[in-house]
């Protein structure tokens, strides 16, 4: 009977041993995208100039891609850019955007500032600017 009482407590332990232990749960890693998601104004100027406009920009992830982001009306041009995380750099390959052609590469030092440098192609002729991004 003693021996009949040990292999039941053993058992019970056992089981309480088998459910009491949690299974780690790891987490995500952060997206380092999402340090320049949001919304954005930009302050833009041609090189060497004085800034010329303002307007806002709404940077979000492209879902399915490990570094894409889209860009909505960068360099005020009322449409979307895509543009690739690379580090703390973000390449804009040349694309065609609301009728105009744009590339450019933009700087992120931290989630309140980033500086752009790009072009655009307006009635064939290229225009260099700078744009300061702070967020709204």
């Amino acid at each position: 009977m003693k021996a009949k009482n040990i292999y039941t407590l053993l058992l019970v332990l056992s089981i309480a041993l088998c459910f009491s232990c949690n299974k780690e749960v790891e987490e995500p890693e952060p997206d380092p995208r999402e340090v320049i998601t949001g919304s954005w104004f930009c302050d833009q100027r041609e090189l060497g100039d004085t800034v010329i406009s303002t307007f806002k920009v709404t940077v979000s992830i492209i879902e399915g891609t490990n570094d894409g982001l889209n860009l909505s009306n960068f360099g005020n041009l009322h449409g979307s850019a895509k543009g690739y995380l690379n580090g703390d750099k973000v390449d804009i390959p040349e694309q065609y955007v609301n009728s105009f052609w744009t590339r450019g590469n933009g700087n992120i030092f931290n989630k309140y500032q980033s500086n752009w440098v790009y072009s655009i192609v307006i009635s064939g002729d290229t225009i260099d600017y700078i744009g300061g991004f702070k967020p709204i």
